[in-house]
């Protein structure tokens, strides 16, 4: 399984569509945001925690790339090699979860680098409830590339996880909404989906909703997962 993940780890990080793709996402969460906030004065209202919870999310740029990455192994045969070099389906979908997450994380350690240099001049400043706030932005992001590396495994075919995920990330919130809206709902279904858990972070965040955010996004990996592997076995059945 490690000799899985460093072959995965050496694909992404000897790419240069990782390097251009992050330093797109950097220049639209951080980089352009801090130019913009040069000349209108209104946006020093926003907190660095704040900033750094939305550097934290996982855009539709790296949504995009986790695709293609784990479609590759499909699209020119490497997954095939691999399975006939011993390992199982399962292992191939947890080496790329892994590698992706490891990625992202880098992304993240580089919006966070950034986000510090430009906003931090006045300290950091961080009240209990910001650390909570950072900590379930983090989960959320676990979850979240859980669920765009299995939708791009189960598709295979590089068009389909596309049009899919872009689904998850965009359209499947805006569903939600609508539903709680036909429905008269009290809460907002929109809230609990995978990508969007942050909101139920109150504005004085405690414990309790950071313990809330990281119980649903347990439960979300967890049901992917075994939802993957079904798939995957009836896949080694055929």
């Amino acid at each position: 399984m490690s000799r899985l993940l460093k072959v995965y780890l050496r694909n992404i990080f000897k790419q240069k569509g990782y390097y251009v793709c992050t330093g797109i996402s950097l220049l639209i969460g951080v980089i352009i945001p801090f130019i913009i906030s040069l000349f209108i004065k209104s946006t020093d209202t926003i907190t660095l925690a704040s900033r750094i919870v939305d550097s934290f999310k996982v855009d539709i740029i790296i949504v995009i790339y986790i695709t293609l990455f784990v479609c590759s192994d499909f699209t020119d045969g490497t997954a095939k090699n691999f399975i006939a070099r011993g390992y199982s389906r399962r292992q191939i979908l947890y080496g790329k979860y892994l590698a992706s997450l490891i990625a992202v994380g880098v992304y993240f350690l580089g919006c966070l680098a950034f986000t510090l240099a430009f906003f931090a001049k006045d300290g950091l400043n961080f009240t209990i409830s910001d650390l909570y706030m950072i900590l379930a932005a983090i989960a959320t992001a676990v979850a979240s590339t859980g669920l765009y590396v299995i939708v791009a495994n189960t598709a295979e075919k590089v068009s389909t996880g596309i049009a899919v995920n872009i689904i998850m990330f965009s359209f499947f919130s805006l569903l939600l909404e609508g539903l709680t809206t036909l429905l008269k709902l009290n809460i907002n279904l929109s809230n609990y989906w995978i990508t969007g858990l942050t909101s139920l972070m109150g504005e004085k965040a405690v414990l309790v909703d950071l313990f809330k955010v990281i119980g649903i996004a347990a439960v979300y990996l967890v049901l992917l997962f075994e939802i993957s592997n079904f798939i995957i076995k009836k896949k080694e059945v055929k």
